[in-house]
């Protein structure tokens, strides 16, 4: 009994009690440390798959835009180009409907303003009766 009260073995195993408690602390914070990085390793993964998502709408909608400005562009080209026939060519075949129905055949913005240039490029002479 008195072995066992001696503070000097009392020191003994309180310092191995801790040795062994520092062991199994170390290989739960190991675990836990795991744990944590394959956590944050998914919501990282996540993050990434939704930043990916994010960008593709983001590039669909600048495509949308340029698309939506390149149409207005080309109904605006038509429209001036109906009315610089209308206005330079009174009395020819070349009335409002004929346009209309003329520039459907060119389905480019650069068709369009080729077809504008050749047509600016008469003289008044070219549309006398």
């Amino acid at each position: 009994m008195a072995y066992e009260n001696d503070p000097r073995i009392l020191a003994e195993r309180k310092k191995e009690d801790d040795a062994h408690e520092a062991k199994k602390q170390a290989k739960k914070d190991a675990k836990e440390a795991r744990y944590h990085e394959a956590k944050q390793a998914k919501v990282d993964e996540e993050r990434k798959v939704i930043e990916a998502k994010e960008e593709e709408e983001r590039i669909k909608k600048d495509e949308t835009i340029k698309k939506r400005e390149a149409g207005k562009l080309y109904r605006l080209s038509c429209k001036n180009f109906n009315i610089y026939c209308c206005e330079k060519m009174p009395g020819s075949k070349y009335d409002k409907w004929f346009i209309e129905e003329f520039v459907k055949k060119y389905k480019k913005q650069e068709d369009i303003d080729a077809v504008t240039e050749v047509v600016k490029a008469f003289d008044d002479k070219d549309f006398e009766n």
